[in-house]
C-alpha cells in the first residue's frame, strides 16, 4: 500500500509541475510582410494586437515599413508552443521612422490564468533613428508605469544587422515582471517609448532615421489550479489508506 500511495504522489506532482512550466501568450513576428501601417496587427500566436503612435511634434509623414527583421530563436523559444521563426526565409520586422520623443510601439495581450510574465524583444535603429527607449506598461491604458531606466538601442551596423538572410543576431531584450503587477489582467499594455532626440550612433535623431521592432514575445506560468487536484489527491490516498488499514 506505501509503495502505491507514493507511486500515486509522484505521478500527481509531475503532472502539476509539468502544468506549472512557462508557456507562450502571444508572439509578433511580423513575418507579413505588409506591415505598413501604424496596425493593429494581430500577433502570430494568442490574440492581442500591436500598434504605433507618431505625434508628429517634430517629424511630420511617418511612413511605416516591413525590412528585414531578426530570426531570433533565443525569443521565439522561450516557451511552448512558440517554434523559433528562423525557418521562415525571408524574415521581416516593422518599422517607422519620423521618431518624436514619447512616439511609441505598443502591444496589448491578456494574462488572464497566467503569472510570472516575462517578455522579449528584438529593436535596432538606423545610424539617424532614436536610440534611447523606455519600456512602460499599464493595465488600464491611462496610467501608465516606467520599468526601470531608458535602455539604448544598437545601430543596425556592423556585426548587428538586420538581413533576410535568416542569420539571428544578439539584440534581444529579455525582461521579467516587477513583482505580480502583470499577473491576471484582462488587458495588459507593453510601449516602448522615444526617450531622447540621441540618435543610435551617438547624433540627433533625424526624419529619416527608422527604429524596427521584431519578434515581441510574451510568455506566463498557467496560474497553479492544479494544487488543488494535487491536495485532493493526497487526501483521497490519505483516506483510503486509513480505512484499510
Amino acid at each position: 500500500m506505501k509503495k502505491f500511495i507514493v507511486a500515486s504522489v509522484v505521478v500527481i506532482t509531475l503532472a502539476a509541475a509539468s502544468a506549472w512550466a512557462q508557456q507562450g501568450i502571444a508572439l509578433w513576428t511580423f513575418n507579413g510582410p505588409a506591415d505598413t501601417t501604424a496596425g493593429p496587427y494581430s500577433p502570430d500566436y494568442g490574440s492581442g494586437q500591436a500598434s504605433g503612435y507618431h505625434s508628429g511634434i517634430t517629424f511630420a509623414g511617418t511612413v511605416y515599413s516591413g525590412p528585414s527583421g531578426d530570426n531570433d530563436p533565443a525569443i521565439a523559444a522561450l516557451a511552448p508552443p512558440f517554434t523559433s521563426p528562423a525557418g521562415t526565409t525571408p524574415s521581416y520586422s516593422w518599422s517607422a521612422n519620423g521618431w518624436s520623443v514619447n512616439d511609441y510601439w505598443q502591444f496589448e495581450v491578456s494574462t488572464v490564468g497566467y503569472t510570472g510574465i516575462e517578455i522579449g524583444w528584438d529593436q535596432t535603429s538606423s545610424n539617424t533613428g532614436p536610440g534611447q527607449f523606455q519600456l512602460q506598461y499599464s493595465t488600464d491604458d491611462i496610467n501608465w508605469n516606467l520599468v526601470g531606466a531608458a535602455y539604448a538601442v544598437p545601430a543596425d551596423a556592423g556585426a548587428n544587422i538586420w538581413t533576410a538572410s535568416g542569420s539571428p543576431e544578439p539584440l534581444s531584450t529579455i525582461l521579467s515582471e516587477p513583482g505580480t503587477a502583470w499577473d491576471n489582467q484582462s488587458t495588459l499594455y507593453f510601449q516602448l517609448v522615444d526617450a531622447s532626440t540621441t540618435s543610435a550612433n551617438g547624433g540627433t535623431v533625424a526624419a529619416a532615421g527608422t527604429d524596427r521592432v521584431d519578434n515581441f514575445t510574451v510568455v506566463g506560468v498557467p496560474e497553479p489550479s492544479t494544487v488543488v487536484l494535487v491536495g485532493a489527491g493526497l487526501v483521497g490516498l490519505l483516506a483510503l489508506r486509513r480505512r484499510r488499514s
